[in-house]
């Protein structure tokens, strides 16, 4: 007989990654602006732009402020300025 476990939330459920399907060379569209749940899940980002695509980049590759600045097309220190 096996232990009984908690219950997966909602989210949890949402991000249970899936190797069988990876590996089969399926492909999941994950739409978030929680940086740390992206990095945690994916192996490609692809940022688009007023609906057109600026490019797709390894997830261990880019950097949150580099996907800020592909997302508006502007500096950070242009929106947020010192």
């Amino acid at each position: 007989m096996s232990r009984p476990r908690r219950c997966r939330t909602r989210g949890e459920w949402l991000f249970w990654p899936d190797p069988h399907l990876a590996q089969a060379g399926n492909q999941h569209c994950l739409h978030s602006h929680r940086w740390n749940e992206i990095k945690d899940i994916a192996d490609r980002i692809t940022i688009y732009r007023n609906g057109e695509r600026v490019g797709t980049y390894a997830a261990t590759e880019l950097s949150e402020t580099d996907a800020v600045e592909y997302m508006t097309g502007r500096k950070l220190h242009m929106l947020y300025p010192s």
